[in-house]
């Protein structure tokens, strides 16, 4: 038994008059932003927010009467279950849903306001689907699946019969893949109105379970993990969505995470609707693959709402922090009375808005007459950014690393943003040597600490491996230093300038020297080891494919004007509040 398009025409016949008729709509912004000529089907303009009151409305439409008076029960992370929870309060039918824990408190919420039973159980879709099909068993109710149930999936066709009476000429569908039955319905009544089109899937990285289906590969039990496209995080493909939808797709494409929440931002600022994560999926691709839809006209499915109002609100500052409209200034300097206010006149006479302000004087690696302060800063674009760091270095605060260094690379995604940014040859700050490395005749020489995430200020005397037992592969912490935004490695750095090339700390990353054998013990040596060949390879790939990019900081710190000397001023951004992975 397979889908036919006349069983999608029925479908659209029964829910005539039953749900709303989503618009399908051109949007100038999105195409000039992709290169694409973008359609967009606004199925989160639906009662419950999402495209799944198709599917399940037509089920329920289809129930003998005294299976209707028993009830239904579904599994579901939330979208099919607001949409069979409200129209089976509507038809006066029983309804039980299982969610798993990790549903967003808005789902819940929603499901339970429509009248449902919601029982929550089980990590992920998978396990409360089991649940669900105890409870049936125990209650004699009707199982409704979310996607693998030929009935729902005839429902879901409907929307590609609506985008394509609204944009006949369409020619390429990016369409989500959870389960498969969106992807099944509308391939099915997209193929036969178009044999041309193509029907690109797209998933989550983190749940590729069409892709390992199609490769034949199973997917690990503890596979997976946090994805914000939660509605389409199924570790199983459905048998009867994979049957029907294998034959009809072209192509699948997987989906890091930062593209659904630049989807999601997206949607917000330029068209001024709300998307959940998996709503943004379609939009996701066409910035994560723009050659493969540049210059085609593409439809693309908004295929819900629902998402939590904190997770959009993270998402949008999180989104304003790539773009450098969010950074965080840190100042380093002698504790006295004026320093902050200097800074904050600086940065109000450049038009900057200051959000909030740290201080910190337990830092062990700052002064004791010293002190640090965070200054967390909002501004137009990165341009303004650079402008406001520009005017800060004029007046006697130099920066160490430039806009570009401090954030994440945008060409390979997440994974770079968690590189090491290498600097150049630098003087410390106030010309006062740091220590880090030793020469080949054992003897330590002067560099520059960096650290993973937040690049480190020099170094001052004293401040050597011998003189941490933290950093020389001693105590608890081995060759790692406790700070305030919580535990960090040390990594190597160049060395200043005229002084033999620096070598990795001794307690850091297995050089030779009296610690040897504390440092054989050290679980986490291996580890490090790999890291750093990992991070030495993605720099000479990165320098390879892109030598125009500024991969290295330029860390040149002069002397600073009288009655600041000493005083540094660092960004942090991207791994901050968040970075692109």
């Amino acid at each position: 038994m397979t889908l036919s398009f006349d069983d999608i025409l029925a479908a659209k016949q029964r829910l005539q008059g039953h749900i709303e008729r989503t618009p399908c709509r051109h949007s100038r912004t999105l195409s000039e932003i992709t290169g694409a000529e973008v359609w967009v089907k606004f199925e989160n303009l639906q009662f419950t927010a999402a495209y799944k009151e198709r599917g399940a409305l037509n089920k329920l439409l289809q129930l003998e009467p005294e299976v209707a008076r028993r009830g239904v029960i579904a599994a579901s992370a939330g979208n099919h279950s607001q949409g069979l929870s409200y129209h089976a309060a509507r038809l006066g039918i029983p309804v039980t849903i299982v969610m798993p824990k990790a549903t967003p408190f808005v789902k819940v919420q929603q499901t339970r306001a429509h009248g449902a039973e919601v029982v929550i159980d089980g990590d992920g879709y998978d396990e409360a689907s089991a649940t669900a099909r105890r409870i049936c068993e125990e209650r004699d109710l009707t199982f409704v699946h979310p996607f693998d149930d030929l009935d729902v999936m005839a429902g879901q066709g409907t929307v590609a019969l609506e985008m394509l009476e609204d944009a006949p000429d369409l020619e390429m569908l990016p369409i989500p893949i959870g389960g498969g039955g969106l992807i099944a319905g509308m391939a099915t009544a997209a193929k036969h109105l178009r044999k041309d089109i193509e029907v690109i899937g797209v998933e989550p990285a983190m749940f590729p379970s069409f892709t390992a289906k199609m490769r034949g590969v199973a997917m690990a039990r503890n596979g997976g993990g946090s994805t914000i496209a939660e509605g389409i995080a199924v570790k199983q493909v459905g048998e009867n969505t994979y049957g029907v939808a294998r034959p009809l797709i072209d192509d699948v494409l997987l989906i890091e995470e930062p593209y659904f929440e630049r989807g999601i931002a997206l949607y917000t600022n330029v068209e001024k609707t709300v998307a959940e994560g998996a709503g943004a999926a379609s939009l996701a691709a066409l910035l994560a693959y723009p050659e493969r839809f540049r210059g085609r006209k593409c439809g693309l499915v908004i295929t819900g709402g629902n998402i939590d109002t904190r997770l959009l609100a993270s998402v949008l500052t999180r989104e304003l922090v790539r773009e450098s409209r969010i950074v965080s200034l840190r100042i380093i300097g002698d504790d006295r009375p004026g320093l902050l206010a200097n800074v904050s006149a600086i940065i109000g006479q450049m038009g900057a808005n200051i959000i909030e302000v740290a201080h910190n004087r337990l830092a062990l690696d700052v002064p004791a007459k010293g002190a640090e302060f965070d200054v967390m800063i909002e501004t137009r674009d990165a341009q303004h950014t650079q402008e406001v760091m520009d005017a800060l270095r004029e007046r006697g605060y130099p920066r160490e690393l430039s806009e570009h260094e401090a954030r994440p690379d945008r060409r390979r995604g997440p994974a770079v943003a968690r590189r090491l940014q290498q600097a150049r040859p630098a003087r410390p700050v106030g010309g006062v040597p740091g220590f880090h490395g030793k020469d080949r005749e054992g003897a330590w020489r002067p560099g520059v600490a960096v650290r993973r995430g937040l690049q480190g200020r020099a170094l001052g005397p004293g401040d050597g491996p011998e003189a941490h037992p933290r950093r020389r592969g001693e105590g608890p912490l081995r060759g790692q230093a406790d700070r305030r935004q919580g535990v960090r490695q040390l990594v190597r750095a160049r060395p200043a300038r005229g002084h033999a090339a620096a070598r990795p700390d001794p307690g850091l990353a297995g050089g030779a020297g009296p610690d040897a054998s504390r440092r054989r013990m050290d679980p986490l040596r291996p580890a490090r080891a790999g890291l750093w060949r990992r991070r030495r390879r993605r720099r000479r790939d990165s320098a390879q494919r892109r030598p125009d990019l500024p991969h290295r900081a330029d860390r040149r710190a002069d002397r600073t004007r009288s009655g600041h000397a000493g005083v540094a001023m660092r960004v942090r951004q991207g791994l901050w509040l968040g970075d692109d992975g």
